[in-house]
Order: structure tokens, then sequence, then C-alpha cells
């Protein structure tokens, strides 16, 4: 996402400058540290965006700079479920993103948050103001993605491929392993076709778990091959929102298919034409059968469907209004915006 923004600023004309932080995600000292030796560099932006759910340390020095922090995913439901369950080096820092989370909220030294969805801006309790920027797309990547977006023929003798992509810590908006079981027993019930769920994790060992084929590791170019040649990808998301992966499997001509709770309905901005949806697992199973069991028909419909869907609702320019509004309006007349 860091990338893709950064490549989008550019474009409206800003002169971005990105910092990464050194250190590994638990190495909270060398974060800390790599943050605060910056602090001299970001003095000269007038805006700085804080990628990663955390502004560090150096947005209590810099008074100056207009902050913007950009939260991922459910910054307090993982960090309890980290705490909860996690392995003893895992629980330290929940315990420590959970009180300097608590600390940011309570100094109000943001001046604007950021989030993926309403659902993301509400569990995370941020103020109503937040900046809503969902997933998207950047004209280069619909140009790049639909040169190689002709599906690869299957075999009608071959299983329906279904693929996903699991890398992230576990989060109660995403469909974890259990549920993933679950859905591969629930499917073969509804249908007798065959099919196989491929799962691509680097964090996994390779080989069959569960009845559930593993990837541990795919080069960028290698899984937007694989996701090109399956027949379906399996957006991981509970809530309304889409992964960068169901985005790029729809310019890749691959349909979508998610589980969005019950509690979310009415928020998406895609509909029942665009993404295969059902509010349960068990729902998921039956919508798939359905699919897989029409999939000539059904595969060219939801393809047209959600491509146009993901190059206009998802595209760059349709979402970005709400950020360069709020930015331009507080700079002091030069164009200098800071990514760390």
């Amino acid at each position: 996402m860091a990338s893709k923004l950064i490549q989008g600023l550019t474009n409206e004309g800003f002169a971005v400058k990105r910092f990464t932080l050194k250190g590994g995600r638990d190495n909270i000292i060398g974060r800390l540290y790599s943050d605060l030796r910056l602090v001299n560099r970001l003095r000269r932006f007038e805006v700085i965006v804080y990628i990663g759910s955390l502004a560090w340390l150096s947005h209590l020095i810099l008074r100056r700079s207009r902050k913007l922090l950009f939260v991922h995913g459910l910054v307090i439901d993982e960090q309890i479920s980290m705490i909860e369950s996690g392995t003893p080096r895992e629980k330290i820092v929940g315990i420590f993103v959970m009180g300097w989370w608590l600390i940011l909220r309570a100094l109000d030294s943001i001046d604007v948050y950021i989030c993926h969805s309403l659902t993301s801006r509400e569990r995370n309790r941020l103020p109503t103001d937040a900046i809503i920027l969902p997933q998207f797309t950047l004209p280069s990547e619909v140009v790049t993605h639909g040169e190689s977006s002709g599906k690869v023929l299957r075999n009608q003798h071959e299983p329906f491929r279904i693929v996903t992509y699991r890398s992230h810590a576990s989060s109660p908006r995403l469909i974890e392993w259990d549920e993933l079981k679950d859905l591969t027993i629930a499917l073969r019930t509804q249908t007798q076709k065959k099919f196989e769920l491929v799962v691509v994790d680097p964090n996994s060992a390779p080989g069959q778990q569960d009845g559930i084929s593993v990837i541990p590791f795919l080069r960028r170019d290698e899984f937007l091959k694989l996701v090109r040649s399956s027949d379906m990808y399996l957006e991981r998301c509970k809530d309304e929102e889409l992964g960068f992966g169901s985005l790029e499997s729809g310019l890749l001509g691959t349909p979508v298919v998610k589980v969005t709770r019950s509690a979310y309905l009415g928020r998406e901005d895609y509909s029942e034409k665009e993404v295969v949806s059902a509010t349960t697992i068990g729902g998921l199973a039956m919508e798939i059968a359905r699919f897989i069991d029409d999939a000539e028909n059904l595969e060219r419909s939801y393809s047209s469907e959600f491509f146009n869907f993901v190059t206009r609702k998802r595209a760059w320019d349709e979402v970005k209004p709400p950020l360069l509004a709020w930015i331009r309006s507080r700079q002091a007349g030069g164009s200098n915006t800071n990514k760390q």
C-alpha cells in the first residue's frame, strides 16, 4: 500500500520522500531508535504520513508538520487477540502496541487518520473525520495487468481451483485456517465436481494440510500467474473491504468470492453481480458450488462485472479526492509531502 500511495501522490505533483524504519516488526527498541534518528530529516516536510498503524515518537517532536496516520486492520482487536493467545514475545509486542495506541489517542497528537473502511474507522474508534481510502488501482496497473489478463483455458477434467493468500497475523477480520477447513468440508457436500483450495502462505510448510494445498512462497510474478490461471480468488476479509489481492484478481479476469458478515452488509461499494458473496462459511460453500456447476457462464459474467468495478470505482482518481483535499488545505504553500 505504501508504494502505491507514493506513486499516486507523486502523480499528483507532490514531491514525495519515503523513509523506512530499521529493525524487524518485533524489534521495538530498534524501531524507536531508527525513528528518532530521522527527526532532523523530517523537519523540512510540511506533511508527514505515518504508515503501519503507529506514529512513533518523532510525531510528538515535529510540532510544525501536519501528521497523518494510516491505520491498517483492527488495531485494538488484533492486539487483544495477540495478548490473549500469542507467544510470549508476541504478548510483549501486543501490550506495547496497545499501550502506545491508547496514549496516542489520549494525546490527540495526530491531525487526521486514514483507514480502509467504515468498519476500520469504527472498530479502531477513530474520529468521524478520518479519511476512508479503500484499496485502489493505479492507471499503470490497469495497463500492465490488462496486457496479460487473458484467462488461461482450463482443461475441463482439471479441478476447479480456488486460490487465496494468507500471510498476516491472526485477526478477527480475516478468515482463519479452521474456517478454510470448514469451507472445503462444506463444499465437498455441495458439489460432485472436483475442486482444490490453494493457499499461498509464506509462514507455512509446503504440501497438503487438511485437504488444502499450501504453497509457502511465490515471487510476485509467479503469484500473479497463479491467480490468472485459477478459477476463483478467495478474499479473506470478513468486513466490507476488499484486499489488494482481490483487485489484482479483477484486473486479471479472475472472479472473487468472499464472506461478508451480516453486521457489515450495506457498507459494500460492490454488488452481488460483481463479487460472489455470502454471510457465513456454509453459505459461501453453497455459492461457490453454484458457481462451479455453471462455471463457463458465470465466470464470463463475474469477470466482466468485477473488472469494470475495479477499474472504475476503485481507481485512484475515484478514491483520492478526500485525501488530496485535506493535504492541499493544510499546506502552507509548498508541495513537499513525506512518507515514513
